[in-house]
C-alpha cells in the first residue's frame, strides 16, 4: 500500500478542510469551540500515536505512561479517554493471546501513571495555597460541562442518518477485533492482527469517545468531532477496496457497478 501513501495524505487534508468549512452548517468558526477540539483531545490522540508505535508484545512504553501522566494533569475528559483506549487495546490483545494474567498486570501498569498526575497536582498546588487541588470545584463543574451531560441535548433529527456510517466504522473493526479472539488462526489468513490490534482498535475507541458529543447531544454538527478519527479508519478501507477491485476480473467490477445505474 505504499503507493497510496500520497493519495490518503490528499484524503487526509481534504477531510480537515471539510470539518472546518462544515462546523455549525458553514455559518460558524470551529476555533470558537476549544473545548470540543484540540488540546482538549491532544493527549487522547497521542496515546492511539503511541499504540501505534509499539513493538509487539508490548503494551506498555514510556510513552504510553506520558500520555496517561499528561492526560490526568490536562482534564478528566481527557483521562477516561486516554485510558479507555490504552485499557481497551491491552484487553483485546491479551484477550487473543490468551494471557489472562498479564491482562490485570497490564491495566495496573497503564492506571499506575494517575498517581504520578495526582501527586504533581498536590506537590503543585500546596506551596502556592496551602492546600491540596480542589478536585470538589471541579467535579461540580465537570457534571454540567461534559459531552453526556443533558444540559446541553435536545430532541434529535430523526432525518439525520450520518451517524450510521460513523458507527459502521466502529462495528466492523470491533468485530474484526473480536473475530481474532475467538478465531485468532482465521484473523492470521488475510490481515495483519499488529494493523488491526495496534492502529485500528486504537482509532475506533477514540471515534466512540468523540462520537459521545452527537450521541448525547443530537446536534448533527456535533458529529463532525469525530470526523477525522473516522475517515482515518475510513480512508484505508476505500483504498483497500479500490486496489482489490482494481486488480479485479471484469465481471466483478461489473457486477458491483450494478447498483449504481439506477442512480
Amino acid at each position: 500500500m505504499t503507493r497510496w501513501k500520497a493519495t490518503a495524505s490528499l484524503l487526509g487534508f481534504v477531510a480537515i478542510t471539510v470539518l472546518l468549512a462544515s462546523w455549525d452548517y458553514g455559518n460558524g468558526n470551529i476555533n470558537v469551540a476549544p473545548s470540543i477540539l484540540g488540546l482538549r483531545h491532544l493527549s487522547t490522540l497521542c496515546m492511539v500515536l503511541a499504540i501505534s508505535c509499539l513493538r509487539p508484545p508490548a503494551r506498555i512504553s514510556i510513552f504510553t505512561s506520558l500520555c496517561t501522566a499528561l492526560s490526568g494533569l490536562w482534564n478528566f475528559e481527557s483521562l477516561i479517554g486516554t485510558l479507555a483506549i490504552h485499557l481497551a487495546f491491552i484487553a483485546m490483545t491479551n484477550l487473543r493471546e490468551r494471557t489472562y494474567k498479564r491482562l490485570f498486570s497490564d491495566a495496573a501498569l497503564a492506571v499506575s501513571p494517575v498517581l504520578l498526575s495526582i501527586s504533581a497536582l498536590v506537590v503543585g498546588a500546596l506551596p502556592r495555597s496551602g492546600f491540596g487541588p480542589d478536585y470538589k470545584i471541579y467535579l461540580g463543574f465537570l457534571s454540567a460541562y461534559n459531552p453526556v451531560s443533558p444540559f446541553w441535548s435536545h430532541a434529535v433529527d430523526p432525518r439525520f442518518l450520518a451517524w450510521m456510517t460513523v458507527l459502521l466504522s466502529v462495528l466492523l473493526v470491533f468485530s474484526e477485533s473480536w473475530r481474532g479472539v475467538f478465531w485468532p488462526e482465521r484473523l492470521e489468513s488475510y490481515r495483519s492482527p499488529v494493523t488491526l490490534y495496534y492502529k485500528f482498535l486504537p482509532m475506533a475507541v477514540m471515534v466512540v469517545m468523540t462520537a459521545a458529543y452527537y450521541a448525547f447531544r443530537s446536534y448533527d454538527y456535533t458529529l463532525l468531532i469525530a470526523f477525522l478519527p473516522f475517515m482515518a479508519l475510513a480512508i484505508p478501507g476505500i483504498l483497500g477496496a479500490v486496489n482489490y477491485f482494481a486488480s479485479a476480473p471484469l465481471p466483478t467490477i461489473l457486477f458491483l457497478a450494478v447498483p449504481a445505474f439506477p442512480g
